[in-house]
């Protein structure tokens, strides 16, 4: 049986069960229509309504008791000469607030087996809250934090729209295979490990505030073809969009701080602009086999560290850098097909007699000045 509860004055449509804080309330159970009761005892209606029914062994004149007593709320009912007690209390707009965590925030493991969406007005939604349930969409518009795994492995769910959010946890939208949107405007701190990883099918993403993403972020987000995070500054931990292997264009033009492993595997991914880095991690676009072209801002001193490994199909890379960068471990040396390094015409002459960049037999060079990247 499934009916419609209350909560933060919400009012959810078709909630068959609700656990929190170690409470259980089996909607099932809760009377619907009238129940015959016979025998003394506390009557709990779902859990929170609560009728007391005591019958007599005999009536007030000796006689066996006889008729019946329509009982419709809840309390202390005394059926004097009456043989039965029929309860019947509504349970339209069953009030859960106090086990779902009232005072404007879904406690933790707060769950709602619901089949469709669900409506509410809670501005905090705790750790592990509605982790592996099956929903299709939450509106939260008064949301402003979601806490860690929170919607894990929610296979079903497609969007939660609370555009009002400011924080999300780690993991908390883990591996939600059907998810598709990704809207936070207002976010500016997200969790360190973990927030959309593996959430296959996400393409529509907005983090206009967002200044630093956490580890494997978006990995594995396969679906994902473009994003753009205009505030983001840094990368924190690895692999923010590893194996995004429909990735085709990235803009974060005040990404300074890289990390290892960031774009690996990134399959799809032809060419990227990246003004305002400072340093580009270990193995950073390792795998990106359709990668053609790199551009880099004049903050790059060094590549290395196996940062183009099988990047097979790259052809270009600028370094804007005013002086010689620093090439460790012969950084296109698995970029078969040669790479042409465009570089400041002032540093020309001294890149063809560096000895870390002649090791590099994959490599000529090319004035910036005077070209397509000036």
């Amino acid at each position: 049986m499934a009916i419609n509860a209350k909560v933060d004055n919400t009012t959810y449509e078709g909630i068959e069960k609700i656990t929190a804080g170690g409470k259980t309330v089996e909607l099932s159970e809760v009377y619907s229509g009238s129940q015959s009761i016979t025998a003394n005892g506390t009557y709990d209606i779902g859990g929170k309504a609560e009728v007391v029914v005591n019958v007599p062994t005999e009536s007030a004149g000796g006689n066996e008791p006889t008729g019946s007593i329509n009982i419709t709320t809840n309390g202390t009912h005394n059926v004097a000469d009456y043989a039965q007690a029929v309860v019947n209390v509504p349970q339209e707009g069953y009030d859960v607030d106090d086990i779902v965590g009232g005072g404007g925030t879904a406690g933790s493991n707060a769950i709602f087996y619901k089949a469709a969406n669900v409506e509410t007005n809670v501005s905090v939604i705790r750790h592990y809250a509605f982790a592996g349930l099956s929903m299709n969409k939450v509106t939260a518009p008064n949301l402003t934090a979601i806490g860690d795994n929170s919607f894990m492995s929610c296979g079903s769910l497609t969007e939660v729209d609370a555009p009002n959010t400011t924080k999300i946890g780690n993991a908390a939208f883990n591996y939600c295979g059907s998810l598709t949107k990704a809207y936070y405007p207002s976010v500016t701190s997200v969790g360190n490990k973990g927030v959309f990883q593996g959430c296959a099918k996400l393409t529509d993403v907005n983090f206009d505030s967002l200044t630093a993403l956490g580890e494997s972020m978006f990995s594995g987000c396969k679906g994902l073809i473009t994003i753009s995070l205009p505030a983001v500054t840094k990368a924190n931990y690895n692999e923010q969009f590893c194996n995004c292997t429909s990735l085709q264009s990235v803009n974060v033009p005040l990404l300074a701080n890289t990390s290892q492993n960031m774009f690996k595997n990134c399959t799809s991914l032809e060419e990227i602009v990246l003004p305002a880095v400072t340093g580009v991690g270990i193995a950073m676009f390792e795998g990106c086999t359709a990668l053609k072209k790199v551009d880099f801002g004049e903050g790059v001193t060094a590549v290395g560290n196996g940062q183009f490994k099988n990047c097979t199909a790259l052809e270009t890379v600028i370094l804007r850098y005013n002086g010689v960068a620093t090439n460790s471990n012969k950084a296109f040396n698995s970029c078969v097909n040669g790479v042409t390094v465009y570089v400041p015409s002032a540093q020309l002459e001294a890149y063809r007699a560096n000895s870390q960049w002649t090791a590099d037999t994959n490599v000529t060079f090319a004035a910036i000045e005077g070209s397509e990247y000036e």
